[in-house]
This record gives structure tokens, C-alpha cells and sequence, in this order.
């Protein structure tokens, strides 16, 4: 767990929390120590469904961030949008995305 502050596009700072798994299990068990009261599984299916969501809207800011286009002989580069800067390799991989596969 921790957090970062996140100025993106320059707009204002976002602070941001970061939870592993076991991490957001423990928070669970101290607000609601009593096992009726939420399964573990169904903290598993939050974590889970929280991720979910986190990597669609990382994914959509991902393709917003990088325009793809082809040069004169059709190879593929793409342009970073914040930056203004150019790559020839593919920033990520919409197929297989992880968040840790950013480059």
C-alpha cells in the first residue's frame, strides 16, 4: 500500500491510494469483523471488480494519451499526446494490457 500525486495533462494533483490485495482484505476485516456480516469471497469480488474498473479507465487514458500512425511506408509509430513525443514501439499491448507494462 501507499499513495502518489498524479498532475495529469497539467491539471490539478490527484493524490492516489494504492492497495494490494491482502492489503484491501485487512481494511475489510477491521470495518466488518464479523464474517456474517461480508464473506471473504465477497471482499475478493470487490478487490476484484475495483481492479476491473481501475484497468478501463487506465486502458481509455492509455488511448486517449497515444494517437497511432504510419509513416510514408506504412510503419506503424505511435505519438504521445502530453508529451508531444514519438515512439516506434507500441507503448502497450491492448490485448494482454497490465498496468505494469507501461513503458
Amino acid at each position: 500500500a501507499g499513495t502518489f500525486s498524479n498532475n495529469k495533462k497539467g491539471g490539478d494533483m490527484e493524490e492516489v491510494a494504492l492497495m494490494n490485495e491482502e492489503g484491501f482484505h485487512a481494511l475489510m476485516r477491521k470495518l466488518f469483523p464479523n464474517e456474517a456480516d461480508i464473506t471473504t469471497d465477497e471482499i475478493t469480488d470487490m478487490f476484484t471488480e475495483g481492479v476491473s474498473m481501475q484497468r478501463a479507465k487506465v486502458f481509455k487514458e492509455l488511448e486517449e494519451l497515444w494517437t497511432p500512425f504510419k509513416n510514408g511506408e506504412g510503419v506503424p509509430f505511435w505519438h504521445n499526446t502530453w508529451t508531444n513525443k514519438t515512439q516506434w514501439t507500441q507503448p502497450y499491448d491492448p490485448a494482454n494490457f497490465q498496468p505494469h507494462d507501461i513503458d
